[in-house]
């Protein structure tokens, strides 16, 4: 795979053998997480998920996955011919789930992400596009900034991101770092009131976080 999102190349040499491979070894019923949230009682679930897994092959519990870094800086470029744009992906190592800084780069996020959508699109009209992610997953994470400029602006562009990290210092104050507190929160609580994203919280710190955090330490650390 090229960087971190692959390329068709690395997609069009994948044989079937392979993925059935990886489907034997890795959906045995070890691996599996199941979390139930709503009105229902415990010991019907607990009955119906254990009829459900016996269908699995027991299978070993998979190691955790360390993730291959490179330590140097790496650049990657596409042209696509049909329309005359420069995108541009910046991505720095964030931290997996089990990290407890995955919250401070999640607000880091928002808070570049406010600047260069304001100061770069609305402002300057340098990009069509901005924006900027934190995502974590299992054994590590992404620190993603991205913009979808004109060839022109494209330098332009860079320049005000090298400008946000430059002068952070500058830049950031008490009340925009409370603003995307209450931003975290305010998503946090809008996300939650679906059970699917309950269970897809849960899920992933149960596998990937052993201590396991709960819903309020998750807000609580927020704050």
């Amino acid at each position: 795979a090229t960087l971190n999102t692959g390329s068709i190349e690395s997609v069009a040499k994948m044989e079937l053998e392979t993925v059935e491979s990886f489907r034997k070894r890795q959906y045995v019923s070890q691996n599996f997480i199941l979390v139930v949230c709503g009105n229902v009682e415990k010991g019907r679930v607990f009955e119906q998920g254990k009829k459900f897994f016996e269908k699995f092959p027991k299978g070993k519990r998979s190691e955790e996955i360390v993730h291959k870094t490179y330590p140097e800086f790496r650049v990657h470029l596409e042209n696509r011919s049909h329309y005359k744009q420069t995108h541009l992906k910046i991505d720095y190592y964030g931290y997996g789930v089990g990290n407890g800084k995955r919250i401070a780069a999640e607000c880091a996020a928002n808070i570049l992400e406010a600047y260069i959508k304001t100061k770069i699109q609305k402002v300057l009209g340098y990009a069509y596009r901005a924006s900027c992610t934190s995502l974590s997953m299992g054994s590590y994470g992404i620190f993603s900034i991205y913009t979808a400029t004109s060839h022109n602006n494209a330098l332009e562009a860079l320049g005000e991101i090298k400008n946000f990290v430059d002068n952070k210092h500058r830049l950031l104050n008490k009340k925009i770092i409370e603003q995307v507190k209450n931003k975290m929160l305010a998503d946090r609580a809008f996300a939650f009131e679906k059970t699917s994203m309950r269970a897809d919280f849960y899920s992933g710190v149960w596998l990937h976080d052993s201590s396991s955090p709960t819903y309020q330490e998750e807000i609580e650390s927020i704050k």
